[in-house]
């Protein structure tokens, strides 16, 4: 196997880190724009890191007037000025800025090729901690958390004002596409059509109260209407779930159905995997999760009305990645 990382050059763009910094010095009122985008370590160079490291702090600390002078007096003052270049590079960064208006686009690059390298260092961690694991079920969890991290480590989207939300809100409510009716007319009527995409949605009951068949049903009506859907089930296996069904519907109708089913994954991390491979191998519309006392928390040294917290929280951010609603029976 080739060790790539002793041939070749982590991603960078050093033109780009000379750009943001140059922009800043030239245009300090971006400052805190730039910092909802970008950090001080996703600079490549040490150098460009160091200085802006300091001008973050100048800003922070209310000075205003950042430029090569300032700059200047600041990394004397923190021993740094000799290190990242004097004043002969401070000046060729700032005569390197082709447009301070495009401070924005070279942060996004900047924090592109941070991620990229990231990306690399979390493959090739992976990779080492693989030879020497005893546990893969953990090792899978942590490499899936911490992409999960470095994706949304990427989002630095715009603020959005109330006529945005207003625009989204009626596009929401005009497109009958984003309303998965649940095949009862009373419920439709109190969830304002029936259940949304992102939705976590709990159905509680007393045991024997007939949740589960509930939350199945839903993900029945969704198969029906051509939507493919997915029931996890912690408590029955799939051919005891198709003998529910089997009840109702004709069963070369029912083998025709977009239906999915899970009767393995009981722990939290292994469920959500599960229903993002169902999302993306079969584009699944709903996932039902029957249900969620039985659900084994990743943490199980922590107190039990904490663990079924964290499971419902797990479960809202999925329905929210995905988009699309997922039933709980509780």
């Amino acid at each position: 196997m080739n060790d790539y990382n002793d041939i070749r050059l982590p991603p960078q763009n050093l033109d780009a880190e000379r750009g943001v910094l140059g922009s800043l010095m030239l245009m300090p009122s971006a400052t805190d724009e730039i910092a909802c985008i970008i950090k001080a370590d996703d600079f490549y160079s040490d150098a460009h890191r160091m200085i802006y490291a300091a001008i973050g702090d100048m800003h922070r600390n209310g000075c205003r007037a950042i430029d090569a002078v300032t700059l200047s007096e600041e990394l004397i003052r923190r021993g740094q000025f000799t290190d990242v270049g004097g004043t002969v590079y401070i000046a060729e960064i700032i005569e390197a800025v082709p447009h301070a208006a495009h401070v924005r686009y070279y942060a996004k690059i900047v924090t592109d090729k941070s991620r990229m390298r990231s990306l690399i260092y979390l493959c090739n961690d992976t990779l080492q901690r693989a030879y020497d694991a005893t546990d893969t079920d953990e090792l899978i969890k942590d490499m899936d958390q911490r992409t999960l991290h470095l994706r949304d480590a990427g989002s630095t989207s715009e603020l959005h004002s109330m006529a945005d939300a207003v625009d989204e809100l009626e596009a929401y409510e005009c497109n009958p596409a984003s309303v998965g009716r649940t095949g009862l007319n009373g419920l439709d009527r109190m969830l304002d059509g029936g259940f949304r995409e992102a939705q976590s949605v709990i159905v509680a009951g007393r045991p024997g109260d007939g949740k589960s068949t509930l939350a199945c049903q839903f993900a029945q009506v969704f198969a029906e209407r051509g939507d493919p859907a997915l029931v996890i089930s912690l408590e029955m296996t799939k051919h005891e779930i198709a003998g529910r069904f089997a009840g109702t519907i004709d069963r070369k109708q029912l083998r025709g159905l977009p239906f999915y089913f899970e009767d393995t994954a009981v722990q939290a991390n292994k469920i959500c995997s599960r229903i993002r491979y169902a999302s993306r191998r079969h584009g699944i519309k709903i996932a039902v999760l029957d249900y969620l006392q039985l659900v084994e928390p990743d943490d199980k040294k922590s107190q039990r009305e904490r663990q079924v917290a964290e499971v419902s929280r797990c479960m809202k951010l999925l329905a929210k990645e995905l988009r699309i609603p997922i039933v709980i029976a509780c």
